[in-house]
């Protein structure tokens, strides 16, 4: 057994083939607040309920730490105060009970460097008043939602590569805010694959109450809109985007939704550059919408 001097402060515990535990779960139930789990290269297939400050760090290449499982819950559940995630890629193997791969319910919770999907479900749920941070992750070929930012909570997402997902590539809703910056939002061009049905959805769908500011992101190759606003109380800043190559409207804002627009590039959208209807209230644009098939509805 490999084994890791103790020192003062967290305690760091060692998870893999001949360290201290051989799950992430076990490692998991001894540690205390505040202590840092380090998990080497390997193959685990369990289910991670994360309800106490702790964090989780992968050392080594990341597609060769792996986390998976098939069970009717979460590969990572968390309602901790405080949770981390670093550098591990966690798989949802369930194909037919709708289950999501990483859930957070409430706390605070940041990710980074990790990649995430799901055969049946959303890849990251951030929900119950959560502040999320989700940087440097790849979320992809999920079921529905690449990323769903629910119940008023708070979400920032920075540096992502969110592709191939089923219904929306990143989804804020029932009064809940993103902070959308540095991120590739790629479906597949035709919508030709992707999640469940073969379809990669919209975008950046804000429903519903959903708050968002979308800066610096690319969004492109979707079978719906590429960003999407719409319902009472959805309200959307969105600076200096590329937005380009959607079967439909490159933005499309409608029934009560708000949207403010300035700076972004909107180009080769098969149907609309920039579209409004009913209801929906376009505040201000200052974009370049060129080459697409008709430019600016109103």
């Amino acid at each position: 057994m490999i084994s890791v001097p103790a020192t003062s402060g967290p305690r760091v515990l060692t998870v893999g083939e001949n360290y201290q535990y051989p799950s992430i779960g076990l490692a998991v139930e001894a540690a205390g607040p505040g202590d840092n789990i380090i998990v080497f290269e390997g193959r685990y297939r369990e289910a991670i309920t994360l309800t106490k400050p702790v964090e989780i760090l992968g050392v080594g290449v990341l597609t060769d730490i792996v986390v998976e499982c098939s069970d009717s819950r979460p590969v990572l559940w968390s309602w901790a105060q405080y949770a981390k995630v670093l550098n591990v890629t966690l798989t949802q193997l369930n194909q037919t009970e709708g289950v999501d791969c990483v859930k957070v319910d409430g706390g605070s919770f940041y990710m980074d460097g990790c990649a995430v999907s799901s055969r049946s479900a959303a890849g990251v749920v951030i929900g119950n008043e959560t502040l999320g941070e989700l940087t440097r992750t790849k979320v992809h070929s999920c079921a529905t939602d690449g990323i769903r930012i629910e119940s008023r909570s708070n979400c920032f997402v920075e540096g992502c590569l969110i592709t191939g997902n089923g219904h929306a590539e990143l989804l804020t809703t029932a009064g809940s805010t993103g902070t959308i910056r540095n991120n590739k939002f790629i479906g597949i061009a035709g919508g030709a694959s992707g999640g469940k049905g073969g379809r990669c959805g919209h975008g950046i769908l804000i429903e519903n109450g959903g708050k968002a500011t979308i800066e610096n992101n690319e969004v492109c190759k979707h079978v719906e809109p590429e960003i999407e606003v719409w319902g009472p109380g959805a309200e959307v800043m969105c600076v200096g985007n590329n937005i380009h190559s959607s079967q439909k409207s490159g933005v499309f804002v409608h029934s009560s939704g708000v949207l403010t627009s300035e700076n972004n590039n909107i180009y080769k959208n098969k149907k609309v550059g920039l579209q409004v209807k009913n209801g929906g209230r376009l505040l201000s644009t200052k974009d370049v919408v060129r080459a697409n098939v008709h430019g600016i509805w109103l």
